[in-house]
């Protein structure tokens, strides 16, 4: 007793975990805790999330928050969970796999209150909290004639197009043959897309516009930065 005395005049005290957290947690605070956590801490290996993994689980806090955000997190209830789940249906934005998805992390943040002591059980668990789907019925290439049209089919793409010839066999031979999903190579091709040419001459004028503002340095100055020297 008498070191949390002296704790609480140092102004060093903190109190046990739990309670500290319970005291004026709100789902919104405890959800971004939690983020914090998984941000640092998730992926393989606990070595944390990537870019991608932080992004998907901010989309999905970005729905609960709309619901959940000022409820005590000691407060969510079964019927909470699923007057949201209903809310999500209602709206129609969200395909029935993506509601899922955020009823997902709703859970796993709900799991991280149930181990620190702040709620006695997951309201967010269990089969019925989540909506029925079905696997989409996708076309499959199982044989080589199959491949072969489609290649032929691209090819047919790529010499009528005026735009970077023979890149579309090339993608598509990429996807069938490495069994990529069709998000990746789309991103990469974003990523190297070439900037507009708009970009670029905002770029060149901003460059002139920093070079006119600068006075001009004079022949010394200009050894002396060679050289490496101050001034």
């Amino acid at each position: 007793m008498a070191l949390i005395v002296a704790e609480i005049r140092d102004g060093t005290w903190r109190e046990a975990l739990p309670k500290r957290l319970a005291a004026a947690q709100r789902f919104a605070a405890f959800a971004m805790e939690w983020l914090a956590l998984r941000c640092l801490e998730g992926g393989r290996g606990g070595a944390g999330l990537t870019q991608a993994s932080q992004a998907e689980l901010r989309w999905a806090l970005d729905h609960l928050l709309e619901h959940f955000a000022q409820m005590p997190v000691d407060a969510i209830t079964v019927a909470d969970v699923d007057r949201y789940r209903l809310a999500k249906v209602s709206q129609g934005r969200l395909s029935a796999g993506s509601i899922n998805k955020t009823l997902t992390t709703l859970a796993a943040i709900l799991e991280l209150a149930v181990e620190y002591g702040l709620i006695a059980r997951n309201p967010a668990t269990g089969r019925r909290r989540r909506l029925p789907t079905s696997r989409p019925n996708r076309p499959w290439l199982d044989r080589a004639e199959h491949i072969r049209a489609l290649l032929n089919a691209a090819t047919g793409l790529d010499e009528q197009a005026g735009h970077r010839p023979g890149q579309r066999r090339a993608l598509i031979a990429t996807l069938i043959f490495a069994g990529l999903r069709i998000g990746g190579p789309l991103t990469a091709m974003a990523r190297h897309r070439p900037r507009r040419r708009h970009d670029h001459d905002q770029r060149r004028q901003d460059a002139r516009r920093r070079s006119h503002d600068q006075p001009a340095a004079s022949s010394a100055q200009r050894t002396r930065r060679l050289r490496g020297e101050p001034g």
